[in-house]
């Protein structure tokens, strides 16, 4: 896959032993609107409080009767569809076994190199596995090229704000580098047992133009934070925010 500042052309290249075949990208990767989960579109915008439920107070228009939810959080919704996803390309079955998880799928007839590996306890000792995971060190192991502009990187990820996946996937930064292949790791739920489906986005990958920072104290920064602070209502009711700050973001 090639990024362009306007993703002018994009592709994936897989290979299996000597030949190289070319697939549409949506195979593998899409942007992150794509895969936005269902739970994030079944949540309603309001919350109607009743005359029982604690309501937030506004020093400017008094108690507010109804209250937003994540659904009003702009950086919420930019977190979780910024960029692309890596999603799956077949089912996986894990299954827990006296000795650990166990990841098995089922060959779909296109002579894919296998979609899960592992790799050795010692390539990653002693760091801890995240709590609540295996410690077994598995491996997304997705064949293919993402080539970013020249001064880019991309950070790889878990998938932003989502805790109902199964897995965990290990962040990591590649550079303007076509790396062939693209191995993340990732760790399972110790509790899960089940089916994951192709389609569900395994990683998030974030294109970002290195500069140099420095970060420097300055107190005028909280003086200024509090003069450009909207009044609740605006901020909540009228949608302040995405009218004065938010900025539209295109992944194609």
């Amino acid at each position: 896959m090639k990024f362009s500042k306007k993703i002018e052309e994009t592709q994936i290249l897989r290979w299996h032993s000597d030949e190289r075949v070319v697939f549409d990208y949506k195979d593998e990767i899409r942007p992150m609107i794509e895969v936005v989960p269902k739970w994030y579109k079944e949540i309603k915008r309001w919350v109607e409080l009743g005359d029982n439920d604690i309501k937030p107070f506004d020093k400017n228009t008094g108690e507010l009767d109804k209250w937003p939810t994540v659904k009003h959080c702009l950086p919420f919704f930019d977190g979780i569809t910024t960029g692309y996803a890596l999603v799956l390309t077949e089912n996986i079955y894990v299954e827990q076994t006296l000795n650990g998880p166990v990841i098995r799928w089922q060959d779909n007839g296109k002579n894919r190199i296998a979609p899960v590996s592992s790799r050795p306890p010692y390539a990653t000792d002693p760091m801890p596995a995240p709590v609540g995971y295996a410690k077994e060190h598995f491996i997304w192991q997705k064949q293919m090229v993402v080539k970013p502009p020249e001064g880019y990187s991309i950070l790889y990820t878990h998938p932003l704000n989502r805790f109902d996946l199964p897995f965990f996937t290990v962040s990591a930064v590649v550079d303007d580098y076509i790396m062939p292949g693209a191995n993340i790791s990732f760790y399972i739920k110790d509790d899960f047992e089940g089916e994951i489906l192709a389609g569900t986005p395994v990683a998030q990958l974030i294109p970002y133009k290195r500069e140099e920072w420095k970060a420097v104290k300055d107190k005028n920064v909280l003086i200024e934070s509090e003069h450009s602070r909207a009044p609740m209502k605006k901020l909540i009711l009228e949608g302040w925010y995405r009218k004065n700050v938010w900025k539209k973001k295109t992944y194609r």
